[in-house]
Formats: C-alpha cells, sequence, structure tokens
C-alpha cells in the first residue's frame, strides 16, 4: 500500500489473480493504498486487505477498519481481528471458525475465545457479507439459522471472485504473527487461475 512502490504495484498486478494490499494499523489507508485498490478494481482482480504494524504504539485495527468501510462501504469484510488488552494484541479471531489463536511468531496455538462487543460487530460484518453473496445463504442468514464453516467459505469465495467482498486480515509482519491465518485462508478462499480464465 505504500506509494513508493506505485509502479512496482502496476508491474506486479499483471501477473497476480488476486491483490493483497498491506496497509499499516498505524498509518491505515494512505493514498498509495487507495491508488492500489482503484488499479486493483480496474483489472478486474480480487483484493484483499492485511493491516499489520499491531505492534505498533498507537497503532489501531478498528480505526483502520472504519476507514476502509467509509471508503469501500459492504465489500470490506473482516475474517481475522485482534483481541487486544491494554492496546496488546493478545489473540488474534478467526471469524470463519470463530475460534482465537495466540502466536508465538508463526506457531499457533488455541486460546480462549474473548467475550468482546467489538468482536461480535466483526462477526456479524462477516455473516450479512457472506449472505449478501449467495441467494440460498441469504435465505438461511434472514431465517435465523447458523452458517456452517463451509457455508462461510462457500460464501466468501463467491463474493471474492465477484469482487463484492474485500476480506480484512490481521498481523504483525515482522514476528510473523496472524500470517498463516491469511496464507490459509489464500489457499482455501481466493479464487484460483484456473476458475479466472
Amino acid at each position: 500500500g505504500l506509494f513508493d512502490f506505485a509502479g512496482g504495484v502496476t508491474e506486479a498486478l499483471a501477473a497476480a489473480d488476486t491483490a493483497v494490499i498491506a496497509l499499516s494499523g498505524k498509518s491505515g489507508l494512505t493514498v498509495g493504498a487507495k491508488q492500489c485498490f482503484e488499479k486493483s478494481r480496474e483489472l478486474g482482480k480480487s483484493v484483499v486487505f492485511f493491516i499489520g504494524k499491531l505492534d505498533s504504539p498507537h497503532s489501531h485495527f478498528y480505526r483502520v477498519i472504519s476507514a476502509l468501510v467509509a471508503n469501500y462501504g459492504s465489500a470490506v469484510c473482516p475474517v481475522v481481528v485482534p483481541y487486544l488488552e491494554e492496546e496488546t494484541v493478545k489473540c488474534y479471531v478467526d471469524l470463519i471458525e470463530n475460534k482465537a489463536y495466540a502466536f508465538d511468531g508463526t506457531v499457533k496455538k488455541e486460546f480462549r475465545l474473548p467475550v468482546s462487543q467489538e468482536i461480535s460487530q466483526m462477526r456479524d460484518m462477516l455473516l450479512e457479507a457472506v449472505a449478501s453473496a449467495d441467494e440460498e445463504l441469504m435465505e438461511k442468514y434472514f431465517g435465523g439459522e447458523e452458517f456452517t464453516k463451509e457455508e462461510i467459505i462457500k460464501g466468501l469465495k463467491a463474493g471474492i471472485k465477484s469482487g463484492d467482498i474485500c476480506p480484512v486480515y490481521c498481523g504483525i509482519q515482522l514476528t510473523g504473527e496472524g500470517v498463516p491465518l491469511l496464507v490459509a485462508d489464500l489457499i482455501e478462499v481466493l479464487p484460483q487461475a484456473s476458475e479466472l480464465k
């Protein structure tokens, strides 16, 4: 998302099927990141956001999410969100599985699922986005039924492929915290090259 790499972004997008736009939890949605998003859309590429540097002073994940929603509306779909205590990330919540994980570098271990109004709101955003991507899921959603993990993945895949969903992940690039959750989903929910032809 840094403006300095605008030329490289244009070159990379010619070969890529999906753009992963890295944002800083501190500086948020920059001009460079906005241009990268616009260029990706112009080329018909799927877009994923990764909010990093969550260990930086004054980093604020939820402020960055708010900026994304203000700019891109209902397309913004949180998938992995941090749980913080005293401005320190204690764990990451995978909203697809509704499970929390703590990290030692890139090694994850299951953590107690925290109770948080912000996390509940983020999960609601995910479920609404998934429901809007598939008619059957929409009916199920309005019927008050729970989605299975497979149904959430199905809705995400459909929405990402159509461009109606831009999933949001987070972590700390320097230590690798949270990154395995992004990598696993890149394989599972993003459209493959064969599906885009």
